[in-house]
């Protein structure tokens, strides 16, 4: 039983732990002074009057003297004798308190030899219980396999880390300093990092824990490709204040994040947008979400004047905008924040957005779920095309200076109604650039690892519950870039001045869906269930594709990519900027959506894009 309760002891986060030795002491303490009355009075009656209740609040005294000591946060490391004076100095002090408060008391029932016993019994018991939590954690600790880990870092760091980890036993050291080889700290062995393969093949090695700080990226990425083939989890050193990692246990490394996943870095110019956007007014619609948000973050460190911030989920808003105010409070910025709640669909919220006078609006509010606009053609089309249809109009009435149309790979030779939707889009605004006074801009890109919508997270829950990952097809690929990556672009492509208004991310080369999968599992310290290996631990099925769905993504169609001022951003040259075709669009699906024909929805957006990819829903 005891054990039992030991066991949910350390499994408890450290604030549960320190509140539930503060109730067991306050329990000490009572039967503390019930002992020292027992062993005066030789008897096991206790008279429960007004002076031994007194004597019991009394024994209560001792609770802001151990929390001044420090004396709550012994039990999370090993007792050793500086901990141990602590609780002694504590005791005195209080012992002292005590005697002090019984001499100003009226107690005539009790002794003041009941303080001192009294002392004395606290004491003991108190040590005595810290003692058995060291006794039952080490006896646990025994009684489990302990799991292997390597170190990388055989510096300071790696010295001060390595007593953390009681459940583990670091198997050796690695470092890429050559002085550093075949010696040893902490009596454990320093290699060089080529040397990893004859360790996984000599122990079982489950985590290897990067104990470097201040790694960037770049660094991050290279030693992420090192134990790329290896099934080994790898986990980074987190952030630590003033360089104190006497606290530091194995939960507090940090997992791969998503962008460490895709080779390559991508740069932009943040000072260039620092300079243009500080002191502006800008607007992101959809800035709760996984890319509005970014962009939202990425201005706000330009120190614009104002920024608003719409969409029509009150907790995506609620979250952003307490992410800004907590910036805002630490940085002691002067930023506005404007909060609007609702649907750029409605008049009155257009409204509200122009009232504020922005200079510029990234438009990143849309339904981008595929599978889901297939089911629900009628809001793709209402909410993707005459929500932008009505923002950009509202625009170009208010003279607004800049207009960025987030657009995604998907609207190329569209396969789906999320495709479509966006392509139509991009054709409206493309039919009035150069027509009126704001600056158009389209940006289309593909893929945002990381984001709300992206296979990174529903591979990983499926890795953390070691279910089968599902692929759609095995030769299945996709474009791929970091969103902080993705946005910086975005946000840089706005400044490009150029005729043209369409303009591509370099993605890279596309990336097998399959690869990303298995570098996953391999990173996660797991292995793969296949024919040659019914063992493994991650089974990988093949589901087949969705309607909308396509093997391959494309960046164009029918189109030639041209340079601007920056190596990863491309224009294309617009197919139509004929004002007429802005008013067809416009006509058309204003009509479509009163109509309420959701076969037609479908006929009509496959006319209107090119490819005709949609072919096949005319025959449905």
């Amino acid at each position: 039983m005891i054990i039992f309760f030991f066991k949910y002891f350390f499994s408890l986060s450290r604030f549960y732990k320190k509140i539930i030795i503060l109730c067991i002491d306050i329990f000490i303490s009572v039967i503390s002074i019930n002992l020292s009355i027992i062993i005066l009075k030789k008897s096991l009656h206790i008279g429960y009057d007004l002076e031994y209740f007194i004597l019991l609040v009394y024994s209560l005294f001792f609770i802001p003297l151990f929390i001044l000591f420090d004396t709550y946060n012994i039990i999370f490391r090993f007792l050793n004798f500086k901990e141990v004076l602590k609780i002694l100095y504590a005791t005195i002090i209080y012992s002292f308190l005590l005697i002090v408060l019984y001499n100003f008391s009226d107690i005539e029932d009790y002794s003041l030899n009941t303080i001192y016993i009294y002392i004395l019994i606290f004491f003991l018991l108190i040590l005595s219980f810290r003692l058995l939590i060291i006794f039952s954690k080490n006896f646990i600790q025994n009684k489990i396999i302990k799991k292997n880990v390597i170190i990388y870092g055989a510096g300071e760091i790696g010295f001060q880390i390595l007593n953390n980890f009681k459940d583990f036993k670091v198997i050796a050291y690695l470092d890429d300093d050559l002085n550093k080889e075949n010696t040893k700290l902490n009596n454990i062995r320093v290699f060089n990092p080529r040397e990893i393969k004859n360790l996984l093949n000599k122990y079982v090695i489950d985590t290897i824990l990067v104990a470097i700080k201040n790694l960037d990226l770049f660094e991050r990425k290279k030693i992420i490709n090192q134990f790329n083939s290896f099934n080994v989890a790898i986990k980074f050193l987190p952030f630590v204040n003033n360089n104190n990692f006497d606290n530091i246990t194995l939960s507090d490394f940090n997992n791969i994040n998503p962008e460490e996943l895709i080779e390559r870095t991508v740069v932009w110019d943040k000072y260039k947008i620092n300079n243009f956007y500080k002191d502006s007014i800008v607007c992101i619609t959809g800035a709760g979400g996984s890319i509005g948000s970014e962009i939202t973050k990425q201005l706000f460190n330009s120190n614009v004047k104002k920024i608003i911030i719409v969409d029509h989920s009150e907790l995506n808003l609620f979250n952003i905008d307490n992410f800004l105010k907590k910036n805002l409070s630490s940085s002691n910025s002067n930023i506005e924040i404007i909060k609007i709640l609702g649907s750029i669909l409605d008049d009155e919220i257009l409204d509200k957005i122009f009232s504020f006078k922005p200079t510029s609006i990234f438009h990143a509010a849309a339904y981008k779920h595929v599978n889901m606009l297939e089911l629900n053609p009628k809001s793709g089309v209402k909410n993707n095309i005459l929500g932008t249809i009505k923002l950009v109009d509202k625009s170009i009435k208010n003279n607004l200076p800049r207009f960025v149309f987030i657009s995604s790979d998907k609207a190329v030779s569209p396969s789906s109604i999320m495709g479509a939707t966006k392509r139509i889009g991009e054709k409206y605004i493309e039919s009035l650039n150069l027509q009126h006074n704001t600056n158009f801009s389209i940006v289309r890109f593909g893929n945002v690892i990381g984001s709300s919508g992206s296979v990174f997270h529903l591979f990983k829950s499926q890795i953390q519950s070691l279910s089968p990952i599902t692929i759609t097809h095995k030769d299945v690929t996709r474009y791929f870039m970091s969103i902080q990556e993705a946005v910086g672009l975005v946000i840089e492509a706005s400044l490009i001045e150029t005729d043209d208004v369409v303009f591509v991310l370099n993605m890279g080369e596309p990336i097998k869906i399959l690869d990303l999968a298995k570098k996953m599992i391999k990173l996660s310290g797991l292995t793969i269930k296949e024919p040659n290996n019914n063992r493994g631990d991650i089974e990988i099925k093949y589901i087949g594709l969705s309607q909308g769905e396509k093997m391959h993504e494309k960046l164009k169609i029918n189109s030639q990519f041209y340079s601007t001022s920056h190596p990863d951003i491309f224009s294309i040259k617009s197919n139509s900027n004929h004002i007429i075709e802005a008013q067809i669009i416009k006509k058309t699906f204003t009509n479509l959506l009163n109509e309420n024909n959701i076969e037609k929805i479908k006929l009509v957006l496959n006319d209107f894009v090119e490819g005709n990819m949609l072919i096949k829903n005319k025959n449905e």
